[in-house]
């Protein structure tokens, strides 16, 4: 296995663990610091109105509905091609990721979450480093041939 790639891999699962603990973080403060909540309605307000208009977060939406089955046809080409699943493990992961932020939009008990947009935020920017990473193994890939 290429040492950048590798190198690169772990960078991104830490990054992404980082932005899971913070967002819990973020939820267990809420419920028990005045400040924290206010921080939280304020920029929920904010979000709102910007970033997450109901016309945004249905383009989003779509976005997602796009990128989730292209990441699943590259994982089983790939698992079919050479006959085992370590090396997709980036298209898996894109996958799942995207299934969950999808989700997270969807239903409205997420709406409910003090943290909603931040989870949000969080998981836009792990969907796209695994595609990122997607696309570094694509690139990687047909460098070597």
């Amino acid at each position: 296995m290429d040492i950048r790639k590798n190198i690169l891999n772990k960078s991104v699962i830490i990054i992404d663990i980082a932005l899971l603990i913070s967002i819990g973080l973020l939820q267990y403060y809420s419920t028990r610091k005045m400040g924290m909540m206010r921080f939280l309605v304020y920029q929920n307000q904010k979000f709102q109105e910007g970033w997450f208009s109901q016309d945004l977060l249905d383009l989003y939406e779509y976005i997602l509905v796009i990128v989730i089955p292209l990441c699943a046809l590259k994982f089983f080409f790939d698992a079919i091609k050479a006959n085992e699943l370590k090396g997709c493990k980036a298209s898996i992961l894109a996958v799942i990721i995207g299934l969950v932020s999808y989700f997270a939009l969807m239903f409205q008990k997420a709406h409910e979450l003090k943290v909603y947009y931040f989870m949000l935020i969080a998981l836009f920017i792990m969907v796209f480093l695994q595609l990122f990473l997607v696309a570094y193994e694509m690139v990687v890939k047909d460098n070597r041939k």
